[in-house]
């Protein structure tokens, strides 16, 4: 999974398009290549975690991993923050 998140992220920034339409949204190049740069260790983690939750019929993998690589550095903090919120609801008295 690592090598094919690799993959992804590297043809995404290689590419001389001005804008990536990936499902119903547009992201414009400067955007996509700020989010992939900022990627690091945990963000990959959390993505392969979302991945290996996920029991929806991905029809399109490759514009899925890309999304998800965009979104993971404006998501992952307050995914986490939201899996402890739920996790410590009710458990102190």
């Amino acid at each position: 999974r690592l090598d094919e998140i690799v993959d992804i992220a590297s043809e995404a920034l290689c590419t001389r398009r001005a804008v990536f339409t990936l499902g119903k949204d547009t992201y414009p190049y400067s955007l996509v290549k700020d989010r992939l740069l900022r990627l690091d260790a945990s963000h990959v983690g959390y993505i392969i975690d979302c991945i290996n939750k996920n029991t929806t019929d991905v029809r399109n993998i490759k514009t899925y991993l890309l999304k998800t690589l965009i979104n993971a550095p404006a998501t992952m903090e307050s995914y986490y923050t939201t899996k402890v919120n739920h996790d410590l609801h009710g458990s102190t008295k």
